[in-house]
């Protein structure tokens, strides 16, 4: 956590604090994303396993 403050501390300095959380915030928005991606694209193989037998029948 120290090592991250450093890391930010003369990007405020220099470029201002707002765009500074910005960019954090759009960091971890990115991350996110790309984990709901990755849920999204397994989506039709979990749903093809949870299909039941029965349902399958009809």
């Amino acid at each position: 956590m120290d090592s991250t403050i450093d890391l930010f501390v003369p990007l405020i300095g220099e470029y201002g604090f707002p765009l500074v959380i910005t960019l954090y915030l759009l960091h971890r928005l990115e991350q996110k994303i790309d984990r709901v991606t990755m849920a999204v694209e397994r989506l039709p193989e979990q749903l093809e396993q949870n299909r039941s037998p029965a349902r399958l029948a009809k």
